[in-house]
């Protein structure tokens, strides 16, 4: 790798890890995680914790969400590693058995909210746009009926009879759009 190469990677990281508020040493971190978890093993991950208002914890909850743990967030990349955040540990992922979840990280001034989806085969993906409560609002139960609608999806196919084959999801402005096909 050229020297120059090695210092063009260096700042992209940097400037990503900054975006994201991110140390630059993996798995320290500086944040406290919030996990809310719903009976059809959907996740809510919030951090940093400290942030949480009474408003964000409010309507997470009326969404049928329990608090179930908080702890140290660690640094993740979603399995295809094309994206990287803070989110729990693998090994609470897997003790609730949540395959699909959606990371909320509150910003300081406790009013904006990036985003990042992750999904089991499709990976995690982190639009750089930064969200609003009402956005999130409006747009977090249409991402958890996209979940259920490929759970859905999933267990036709177990019975032998798959109605479509769902392909990854794009992130539009404000909501998760998946594409379908009619034919597989």
């Amino acid at each position: 790798m050229s020297l120059k190469k090695f210092f063009a990677s260096g700042i992209i990281f940097a400037l990503m890890g900054s975006f994201w508020g991110a140390s630059p040493s993996w798995g320290v971190s500086p944040y406290q995680y919030q996990l809310y978890k719903n009976s059809e093993n959907f996740g809510v991950v919030i951090f940093p914790k400290k942030h949480i208002y009474p408003e964000l914890d409010n309507f997470i909850l009326s969404l049928k969400f329990k608090n179930v743990q908080s702890g140290e967030a660690v640094m993740r990349q979603g399995n295809k590693k094309e994206n990287a955040t803070y989110m729990m540990p693998v090994e609470v992922q897997k003790n609730y058995q949540i395959k699909k979840f959606v990371v909320l990280q509150v910003l300081n001034d406790q009013q904006s909210i990036m985003i990042g989806i992750y999904d089991q085969e499709f990976g995690l993906t982190l639009p750089s746009r930064v969200f609003q409560l009402e956005d999130v609002k409006k747009n977090l139960p249409k991402t958890l009926d996209v979940f259920r609608e490929q759970l859905g999806y999933e267990r036709k196919s177990i019975r032998g009879n798959p109605p479509h084959q769902v392909l990854p999801f794009k992130m539009r402005d404000v909501g998760v759009n998946p594409v379908v096909s009619s034919g597989v």
